[in-house]
């Protein structure tokens, strides 16, 4: 079994009591480190946060849609242009 460096310096009581400090600081930063990173996720799913996402999103989705119905609006447009353009013909033919 491997043991760590600091538990193999163990030599005395007071190096029982100095690691065991050692380790509840540890463990203190360790449980900062996990309440802010618990934080920071809890701030990024708030409710505005959604819905201000989901905002955007919309918009943007919005914008895309407009945009590809504006071009098949137009190609549409030029082929009914097209089609009720009148045809001249020569009297001539009749």
């Amino acid at each position: 079994m491997m043991l760590s460096e600091s538990l193999r310096n163990i030599k005395t009581l007071h190096d029982i009591r100095m690691e065991k400090v050692r380790l509840r600081y540890e463990s203190m930063r360790a449980e900062d480190a996990m309440n802010d990173s618990l934080g920071a996720l809890g701030r990024m799913f708030t409710v505005f946060s959604f819905i201000q996402k989901t905002g955007h999103r919309l918009r943007f989705i919005y914008s895309v849609v407009s945009g590809i119905t504006s071009l098949v609006g137009r190609f549409l447009y030029k082929k009914v242009k097209k089609k009720e353009e009148p045809r001249y013909t020569s009297m001539e033919d009749d």
